[in-house]
């Protein structure tokens, strides 16, 4: 379905905001704890210290939709809201930038990356085989003596009805999912390719309360699959998902242009 890039930037400017002013905490953070703070993300971590920390502030706000796709970065304003130095604001921008996650233009503030519906396809086409390679081998290496109860656990947070409501509690449940995954398929190179795919600007481009409740119910399908030591079968629910959220967004994006026609 052809869609001109310039409505789908009308449609997304009205969606802009100004971000919130966000505590920083910094002491007594578990590796476990710095690993959900990014979306598919604890492998999202800069040089070190204070500029990691930062980074995953950013890429909380943007998940959180604090921060929106095309938003300006102002190192002073983002260095007084975190209580940092702008050295350490402006380590973690390039880092941001580097992962394709903030735009750097000469002469312009640095902003949060906004994809074209053209980069957004190309994100979800190296995303579906990636989604497909972490199900399978999670199934496959699923352990019922060690994975059962983190797992049903996650099953009961996806299913509950608070979970879809709560934005923030959503967002915590998906980086847990994830990780779980992550973990289970114990694949160094799958994780390090896996904290590379931009999702989360997709989803801060596409945050519609319908599409939350379609990925939810996707991950569920890939828990039991998982849980169950079905390979094929995750393997074929995690293809699914991708291919889900692909269809709503096009969905979405023709919703819009017919509005803006009308």
């Amino acid at each position: 379905m052809a869609v001109e890039r310039e409505s789908q930037t009308r449609l997304w400017n009205n969606h802009k905001g100004q971000s919130t002013e966000v505590a920083i905490v910094m002491a007594n953070r578990s590796a476990t704890d710095q690993e959900a703070e990014g979306v598919l993300g604890a492998d999202a971590q800069s040089s070190g210290g204070v500029s990691d920390e930062v980074c995953r502030r950013i890429l909380r706000d943007l998940e959180m939709r604090r921060l929106v796709p095309g938003q300006r970065l102002i190192e002073t304003e983002l260095a007084l809201r975190f209580g940092v130095g702008r050295n350490a604001v402006r380590e973690a921008i390039q880092w941001l930038a580097a992962k394709g996650i903030v735009d750097v233009t000469r002469n312009r503030s640095p902003a949060i990356r906004e994809l074209s519906l053209d980069e957004v396809m190309e994100v979800l086409e190296v995303a579906e085989p990636l989604n497909a390679l972490l199900a399978r081998l999670a199934a496959r290496k699923f352990d019922r003596s060690k994975h059962a109860q983190p797992f049903r656990q996650l099953i009961q947070e996806l299913s509950a009805k608070g979970t879809l409501q709560d934005a923030e509690l959503f967002a915590a449940t998906r980086r847990k999912f994830y990780r779980l995954l992550l973990e289970v398929a114990a694949n160094r190179e799958l994780r390090r390719h896996f904290a590379s795919i931009n999702m989360q600007i997709v989803y801060a481009q596409y945050p519609s309360t319908r599409l939350q409740a379609i990925r939810a119910e996707d991950y569920l399908a890939i828990c039991r699959a998982v849980a169950g030591g079905k390979s094929a079968e995750a393997e074929s629910a995690a293809k699914r998902h991708v291919q889900h959220v692909r269809g709503e967004i096009v969905t979405e994006i023709a919703a819009a242009e017919r509005a803006l026609s009308t």
